[in-house]
């Protein structure tokens, strides 16, 4: 084989994994470090219930849910 294909065969044959290959389908947009804290972080909503720019709304305004628990004990 040496003098077909002109050079040595190695002792070792080092065979390493190969590369991760391209997935197949439509390719997405790689985002920044930045975006992706944005899409992380929870968006305000205004709360009918007290009133404020906050990350619940008036289903799960935890001054309601203690307006409700007050009035039930009396």
């Amino acid at each position: 084989m040496e003098t077909y294909f002109g050079c040595k065969v190695p002792d070792i044959v080092e065979i390493h994994p190969p590369t991760i290959g391209v997935t197949k389908g439509r390719k997405k947009r790689i985002k920044s470090g930045v975006e992706k804290g944005q899409e992380k972080q929870k968006h305000t909503r205004s709360c009918r219930s007290c009133n404020k720019m906050t990350t619940h709304d008036s289903r799960n305004c935890p001054l309601k849910n203690n307006r409700l628990l007050l009035n039930v004990s009396f």
